[in-house]
């Protein structure tokens, strides 16, 4: 059909004609009740852009708008149908159309059973291109019989494992990812992976970078395949590391209390510490957005201090950014190496820091060391007038500080020891009263983190 040919010639010319040609095209698709004519032609059409390599702009807009025509007779379709079903049973399954043909449904199965035989072509660039086509349109595809649904899986499936050209794995993986929430892991038989345990194994298992680079995107982030995803921070191609913070955790986690101390400690330190500087720069970032989730977040009642003057809450942030790690734990280290590289990223939060002696009277496993961290980072910059503002506290203010927590240590020590003699002279391996010894622990902490403080804090004096 001429009129076809006429509507493909100008859809390769821009995208920006797509919408008025599909109307067009969908005029002469409905002109007739036997669709096998205009099917046949625009069938002819794609078959001539299907043996072209890739690279034409051309051939990328014929396919564009091959899909997107795809996508119009489906909304038409829908719009029929909407007028003919009553409302309350617009909601229709996928696989669960009436058995009357549509112009949709006999147009999607044609182009899905003529497309698929391009699948297994001997030619490499015939194989690609149809792999291409069905990932442009798959989305769009709309409800599709079960045969047609299962054919184009198997051979999704079957291109994604196992041709042999790399780029066609890659195309496969990304069409595969759209059936990931439309499979239904009851119906799969015994033994059977799902599509969802597919791309897992090729994201691990693949020897091409492109290909495990291609599931690690289009795979869901869920606590599911987080294990997997996180296990690509140590994957032997630097681009595929750099994307899984870049282009994976940084935009698509939500949160990072999604993920466990463990994880999280694991992100950072393997990320800070790669030995690519585009690995480590994208880790940066991803430490950077998550302290300004902490700094966008309602402070909670254990990120409260007892003083006053942080600057409108940044280093509550802060304090609040190292919860996130184990600071009284192995994880402490890798919390100042994440907080150190933060103060790179945001210079300019070291013109917040403020010390005041309120702040040495309520510290936190956390506020100790963002305080050690900080004078660190000072000493390594050659920062003094950064120590001078930040008002420290001298040494003799440090001594009186210890010696109030030493004080509260002895009085904890001697409560404790008052309970032994009430309950009866149990011996010391025997448990006192929770209160008891929350006090004592609480108390032998803080003198401790005194000590250390005012240690590190004397040579600034």
């Amino acid at each position: 059909m001429a009129s076809v040919a006429a509507i493909f010639d100008q859809a390769q010319t821009s995208i920006a004609n797509h919408r008025k040609n599909c109307v067009a095209l969908y005029k002469l698709h409905v002109k007739k009740n036997d669709q096998s004519d205009f099917i046949a032609a625009f069938l002819d059409m794609l078959s001539r852009v299907l043996v072209i390599k890739k690279g034409p702009p051309p051939v990328d807009r014929i396919l564009k708008f091959a899909a997107q025509y795809v996508r119009f007779v489906n909304e038409k379709a829908q719009e029929e149908r909407a007028k003919r079903v009553p409302a309350n049973n617009n909601s229709i399954s996928s696989g669960s159309v009436d058995d009357d043909d549509t112009v949709a449904s006999v147009f999607v199965s044609s182009i899905l059973e003529w497309v698929i035989q391009g699948f297994v072509a001997k030619n490499k660039i015939v194989r690609y291109q149809s792999v291409h086509l069905v990932a442009e349109m798959i989305s769009f595809l709309g409800e599709v019989d079960e045969d047609s649904y299962l054919a184009l899986r198997e051979s999704l499936i079957e291109r994604s494992t196992c041709d042999k050209e790399s780029t066609i794995r890659s195309q496969a993986v990304a069409a595969l990812a759209r059936l990931v929430g439309s499979e239904d892991p009851s119906e799969l038989q015994d033994g059977e992976k799902s599509v969802l345990e597919v791309l897992l194994d090729i994201m691990t298992l693949d020897p091409a970078p492109d290909v495990r680079r291609a599931a690690l995107l289009h795979v869901p982030l869920t606590a599911a395949t987080l294990p997997a995803i996180l296990a690509r921070t140590r994957d032997v191609d630097p681009l595929t590391r750099k994307l899984v913070y870049a282009s994976v955790l940084t935009p698509r986690l939500e949160h990072p209390r999604h993920l466990t101390v463990a994880q999280r400690e694991a992100v950072v330190q393997t990320g800070l510490g790669d030995r690519e500087p585009a690995v480590r720069v994208a880790a940066a970032k991803l430490v950077a957005a998550w302290f300004e989730l902490m700094l966008g977040a309602e402070p909670t009642t254990d990120d409260q201090l007892g003083w006053t003057g942080d600057d409108g809450g940044v280093m509550v942030a802060l304090i609040a950014f190292l919860t996130l790690f184990d600071v009284v734990g192995p994880g402490e280290a890798v919390a100042v190496d994440a907080l150190l590289s933060l103060l790179t990223t945001r210079a300019d939060l070291f013109d917040v820091f403020l010390f005041s002696d309120d702040y040495f009277r309520n510290l936190t496993p956390e506020s100790a060391v963002l305080a050690r961290a900080f004078l660190d980072a000072c000493l390594a910059d050659k920062r003094e007038d950064r120590l001078e503002a930040a008002a420290l506290p001298v040494v003799t203010s440090f001594a009186f500080h210890m010696q109030e927590a030493y004080n509260h240590l002895l009085a904890a020590l001697d409560d404790a020891e008052v309970a032994r003699h009430l309950s009866g002279g149990v011996g010391d391996e025997d448990e006192l009263p929770d209160d008891i010894e929350g006090r004592a622990r609480e108390a032998r902490g803080r003198a401790e983190r005194v000590a250390a403080d005012g240690g590190e804090a004397g040579l600034y004096g």
